[in-house]
């Protein structure tokens, strides 16, 4: 079975999907990104671009108040990584434009502005 991409707005509309291609992880780098595993669980972050060996990575900010939208600490920009086998993963799901920089808010949940996903 493929594993398919589902993509959202940023008012979290569904956009698009499309089937999973290794070229599509650079597209969707440094976006909000929901993995949902085979066995039910999932895995939050934002897409890295680091895809080897069959492992999709993502990364959150470990020093992230999810009250104020703010890093905190020394080390403000500290990240945990976390790697995804693909011969674990069901459906894959990004929220578009979702990167801070873009303008949505700070968090490290899977979420728009307006909703939880």
């Amino acid at each position: 079975m493929a594993i398919e991409w589902i993509c959202y707005k940023e008012n979290g509309d569904l956009n698009y999907k499309l089937p999973f291609s290794p070229d599509h992880v650079k597209q969707f780098v440094g976006q909000k990104t929901r993995v949902t595993l085979k066995d039910g669980s999932q895995k939050v972050g934002f897409t890295s671009n680091n895809f080897v060996n069959n492992n999709l990575e993502l990364w959150t900010f470990e020093n992230l108040d999810e009250q104020k939208h703010a890093l905190t600490g020394k080390d403000r920009l500290k990240q945990n990584y976390v790697k995804v086998s693909l011969a674990d993963v069901k459906t894959i799901e990004t929220i578009l434009n979702s990167n801070p920089r873009s303008g949505m808010i700070l968090t490290n949940k899977f979420q728009t502005d307006n909703k939880k996903l």
